[in-house]
């Protein structure tokens, strides 16, 4: 596996989703090569195809190892990186990617439904890399389907001195409040940086955010920054599930190309609506799990917690990653799932409790989200 340790949080959650893989019983014997320190070609041996059985790739290289590696003849598959020589593989390959697009798009549509902002910024990567480009897309192109006008910051620089001056003029010419999304955390505390040089109040002034959650870093800034949580750890998953069907199938199997969806933000102090809406999900979470044996519904949560329903789900979507309907289901059924793996009560006296009207209706609710009936799943839990 050839993986930029520099990358932080991203490149460790990478690691932890092939991890978990590899540990529920898979015998692979796997090599980490980190990059820049060590030497990818001669790491990998000249001949890849002898070497090794197969490839997990996170991190372009030297122009030699990327040549060899678009050329080899192993099983790879490429987890969230781009590169001429590597698209144009077309056998035993696939590409596992983040939902850019849609981090972007998150990212607008939560700084969007705050409100009372007089601009939108967004920060891209100095370097110009494409996940940081189809962020920056997605984002102007939802802050401007909502009549916003969205301004890109074009004068980065490798300089970190030139680039934190032109960061602060950028930022002081923005209309205020202005609400500021960064194209990954520590971009975005380079941001905040900046605006404390400028004078500029976060997040009165400038409510900012960025992507990856990456704690360290988040909660190290003052305020702490709120961040768009990617997947990563799915990311290392479904790159090592991808692997072993490349292993299974042989000159079969076909390339493809996966995303891997966010899972909504992490509100903390840098945004204005933080700490309120934070309470918000906190307390419907909270309400749904203890009321979770009744037939609840969103309504029911909305009138208890004194908000309208619309503003509940939007707010919940937003932070959590899913619709609230969704969250009342899920946990609903975990209760059944535990029922049935621990008691040997009918379908009937479990849907009474749980608050389902009847067996008939539970079975095919909990076949259509599981994939399986009562039965199975109890005999296989057994």
């Amino acid at each position: 596996m050839l993986i930029d340790i520099s990358a932080g949080a991203s490149a460790r959650d990478v690691l932890s989703g092939i991890f978990k893989f590899v540990n529920a019983g898979h015998d692979w014997t796997l090599r980490l090569i980190q990059l820049p320190s060590e030497t990818p070609l001669s790491a990998i041996g000249s001949e890849i195809d002898r070497e090794i059985g197969g490839l997990i790739v996170t991190s372009t290289a030297d122009e030699t190892t990327n040549r060899a590696i678009a050329q080899a003849k192993a099983p790879t598959v490429f987890v969230d990186v781009r590169h001429p020589l590597f698209e144009q593989r077309t056998s035993s390959v696939s590409f596992v990617r983040n939902d850019n697009k849609g981090i972007g798009a998150l990212g607008a549509r939560y700084l969007a439904n705050l409100g009372g902002f007089n601009s939108f910024g967004f920060v891209p990567d100095v370097d110009g890399r494409a996940w940081s480009t189809l962020r920056e897309k997605a984002f102007v192109q939802v802050v401007r389907s909502n009549r916003g006008r969205p301004h890109v910051f074009r004068s980065g620089s490798n300089q970190v001195d030139e680039d934190r001056r032109n960061l602060v003029v950028w930022l002081r010419r923005l209309p205020k409040p202005a609400a500021v999304m960064a194209a990954f955390d520590y971009r975005a505390v380079q941001v905040r940086e900046a605006c404390a040089e400028a004078k500029l109040h976060i997040p009165k002034q400038v409510a900012l955010i960025g992507v990856d959650n990456d704690e360290l870093l988040c909660l190290s800034t003052n305020p702490p920054l709120s961040s768009v949580r990617a997947d990563h750890v799915a990311e290392g998953f479904q790159a090592a599930v991808e692997l072993q069907r490349l292993f299974r199938l042989g000159a079969r199997a076909k390339r493809r190309e996966i995303f891997c969806r966010a899972h909504g933000v992490v509100e903390r102090e840098s945004t204005e609506a933080g700490p309120p809406t934070a309470t918000l999900i906190r307390r419907a979470v909270a309400f749904i799990d203890a009321n979770a044996r009744t037939n609840l519904r969103v309504g029911t949560v909305a009138d208890a917690l004194g908000v309208s329903r619309r503003l509940l789900e939007k707010r919940f979507s937003e932070v959590r990653g899913e619709t609230l309907h969704g969250y009342i289901l899920a946990k609903r059924l975990s209760i059944v799932r535990h029922l049935l793996k621990t008691t040997g009560r009918t379908s009937a006296k479990i849907a009474a409790e749980c608050g389902f009207p009847n067996a008939n209706a539970l079975s095919h609710i909990f076949a259509r989200e599981t994939g399986q009936s009562m039965r199975d799943y109890r005999s296989s839990a057994k």
